[in-house]
């Protein structure tokens, strides 16, 4: 049988399975076997494809035609422009009841895994019958009907969020190339190829839901209700740009922190700050690596450093906050002491305790400046004592009593001057509102008599 009676021509963007279900369908055929039979007696060893394109004598049938064959035996065939199989639903096929009212053939857009809506009509697509409570499958008679003969174009629609729209319709325009339907203008987004597209979802969709060691392999995406979770996730991140991305970002730190992990990039954001870097460094995902360092820049308090090679100089050198060592060797101190002013309130900073025990954080850069300037203005012990005009006695008396407050020295951070503030250190200071860290002497006893 070298030729089918009905030869119909593709329509463009239509589903490759599809498109062989109407060519069943129109040749009185009963199901997709009957024409991988077909192909199996024919003795060919083709790809469904050509197979298909030599029986029915259509050259646009690879041109016209997206996604993979498969299920059948002999006509099993790849998508024609090579997306890879993991990204289409070749088990559990969804459809748009408006459309099919419009257009009784299967679009290609309805069989891609994380394509759950219409970008047309915006509805939700649909993935069983809503007579029988069966789930679509391709072993069926008609395109436009369910095997119980309900036709599918009758089914009852649910509007879609406009997250899942937006997707479906960048989605579609990388396909058609053109212009996306929805009034939002994303060009970061619209601008990428659709494997790119749907790499990006799985990134993102995956990071956001899964709570796995390994939240880009999602198992299941033929099934619609999980992936529209996957896909409003992602949707929320890259809609409201750069908002709902820092929203993102800022869920995954707090995560890492709830999991005790430590204070480096590497440590809160795992696997999704390398594979920013590494995994999606195509100039196509430069906006998503100039998000992750804005965030960083802004609202980023844990440790980087010049091992952070991946980001830019710009970041490094714009961060508001610097590691403990690199702090300890401005004030030249050691890390013992930065951690001690931290604690004690004079500088701005985080401390992380990792598991071995050792104390990491860092220190707000503009805290460290005004402190270095404060650090150049304590007065040692003889200075305070010149400038209360005490004795080294009454000096330990005052000490002692908590009256006479230092900033550093042997007891406080283990140095071995006594320092004090010289903004705390003067004569007639009362001493019923001492602030922390403040030097002071008592005011005159009843006799009057002057404290020396």
């Amino acid at each position: 049988m070298e030729l089918l009676l009905v030869r119909p021509r593709p329509v463009k963007n239509e589903s490759a399975i599809g498109f062989l279900l109407r060519v069943c369908e129109e040749n009185g055929f009963s199901s997709l076997s009957d024409l991988d039979r077909l192909s199996e007696c024919s003795n060919r060893q083709y790809p469904g494809l050509t197979f298909i394109r030599s029986v029915i004598r259509c050259t646009e049938v690879d041109h016209k035609i997206r996604g993979p064959i498969t299920g059948l035996r002999h006509l099993k065939d790849v998508d024609p422009e090579g997306l890879k199989l993991h990204y289409w639903n070749g088990l559990r096929p969804r459809f748009c009841p408006r459309c099919l009212a419009e257009s009784a053939h299967w679009r290609a857009l309805w069989d891609l895994s994380l394509v759950v809506a219409c970008p047309i009509h915006r509805i939700q697509l649909i993935q069983e019958c809503v007579i029988c409570r069966h789930a679509l499958t391709w072993k069926r008679t008609r395109v436009a009907a369910c095997n119980c003969d309900h036709e599918l174009a009758n089914s009852p629609t649910v509007d879609a969020s406009s997250g899942c729209t937006a997707l479906a319709a960048y989605a579609m325009a990388a396909m058609d190339e053109r212009e996306p339907y929805h009034p939002v203008d994303q060009t970061y987004v619209g601008g990428l190829k659709l494997e790119s597209l749907l790499e990006l979802v799985v990134l993102l969709g995956g990071y956001a839901c899964s709570g796995t060691a390994r939240p880009t392999k999602i198992a299941g995406l033929q099934d619609v209700a999980l992936a529209t979770r996957i896909v409003e996730a992602a949707a929320d991140a890259l809609i409201d740009w750069p908002i709902g991305y820092h929203a993102f970002l800022r869920q995954m730190e707090s995560e890492g922190v709830s999991r005790g992990n430590g204070d480096r990039l590497t440590k809160r954001f795992g696997y999704f700050y390398t594979a920013l870097y590494k995994g999606y460094s195509a100039p196509a995902f430069d906006f998503l690596r100039s998000g992750f360092e804005s965030f960083v820049q802004r609202e980023w308090s844990g440790q980087l450093a010049r091992r952070n090679h991946r980001l830019s100089d710009s970041t490094l050198e714009g961060h508001g906050w610097l590691p403990l060592t690199v702090a300890a060797k401005q004030l030249k101190m050691k890390r013992a002491s930065v951690c001690s002013f931290i604690t004690r309130g004079l500088l701005v900073g985080h401390l992380h305790t990792t598991r071995s025990g050792r104390i990491t954080g860092t220190v707000d850069r503009t805290s460290l400046e005004r402190f270095c300037l404060e650090t150049s203005t304590w007065l040692t012990l003889t200075e305070a004592r010149k400038r209360l005009q005490i004795s080294r006695g009454r000096a330990s008396d005052l000490m002692a009593a908590g009256t006479l407050q230092p900033v550093s020295g042997p007891t406080v951070d283990g140095r071995a001057i006594w320092k004090f503030s010289s903004a705390h250190v003067h004569p007639g200071r009362s001493v019923e509102t001492p602030p922390l860290m403040v030097a002071q002497i008592p005011p005159p006893c009843e006799a009057g008599l002057r404290v020396i």
